[in-house]
């Protein structure tokens, strides 16, 4: 199946018997409507009043998930934890940040009058990757979204490839093509996203001072990206100590 972004989310659901309590509290914590007004707007209910693909993934019944697997090692051998969230898509992307910030370590000490914070992950670069996984992935094929936590890293596997006619050269200079523009429009109007194809850039900045980078694979059908974990010093003075470990 060629991935061209197209038509996916502006289709017509199977499923019609559809709720909206996760997405409409979502919504009011935004303070924004999500009656059946702004559903219209927004493209989940098209002109006959059928909802479209794109109001399934909103809705509670949303038939795909996001797996979090958490590992002992640097390998997938032997597993510590795992966890599935379903639900409307949006509360799916809240737990999972939740979960990774459960394991994203967390310290901070004072150096003269300036305080320093350091995080085994970005929380920025946690947060776009996360996002933009979950904006860019190709619903059309019905397998989860997956997240790998290692001990030296954490991966996020979004199923579908590049958007037709796009490389990776293409989207690291700043190219942006939405394979579901209007997924991507509700993380914006939630404030989800600040602005289009700046997500890879800004994973790479919040990783300015460190010596290890983020990067990406690209594959037929899978984009993945991967965070290394960064290495944070414990200050052993009491008075230049803020511990705010998790």
């Amino acid at each position: 199946m060629e991935s061209n972004g197209t038509n996916f989310e502006t289709m017509r659901s199977l499923q019609q018997e559809l709720t909206f309590k996760e997405a409409t509290a979502i919504f009011e914590k935004q303070d924004l409507k999500f009656g059946p007004e702004q559903q219209r707007t927004l493209g989940l209910i098209i002109e006959d009043g059928y909802y479209t693909n794109l109001g399934l993934l909103f809705s509670d019944q949303c038939e795909h998930t996001i797996k979090c697997a958490r590992y002992l090692g640097n390998d997938k051998l032997n597993f510590q934890d795992r966890k599935e969230f379903n639900g409307s898509i949006l509360t799916q992307v809240e737990a999972a940040f939740e979960y990774l910030n459960l394991y994203n370590a967390k310290s901070a000490h004072f150096e003269g009058l300036q305080r320093i914070e350091q995080e085994s992950f970005p929380s920025y670069a946690l947060r776009e990757a996360l996002i933009n996984a979950t904006t860019h992935r190709d619903y059309s094929f019905s397998g989860s979204m997956l997240i790998h936590l290692f001990q030296n890293r954490l991966e996020i596997v979004s199923v579908g490839g590049l958007v037709k006619g796009l490389t990776l050269e293409d989207i690291e200079l700043g190219i942006s093509q939405s394979r579901n523009p209007k997924l991507a429009n509700v993380f914006y109007r939630l404030k989800w996203i600040e602005s289009y194809g700046t997500g890879l850039q800004r994973m790479k900045e919040s990783y300015k001072q460190s010596t290890l980078q983020p990067f990406w694979t690209v594959g037929p059908n899978a984009f993945v990206v991967t965070l290394p974990k960064q290495t944070i010093e414990i200050p052993t003075s009491e008075d230049n100590l803020l511990n705010e470990w998790l």
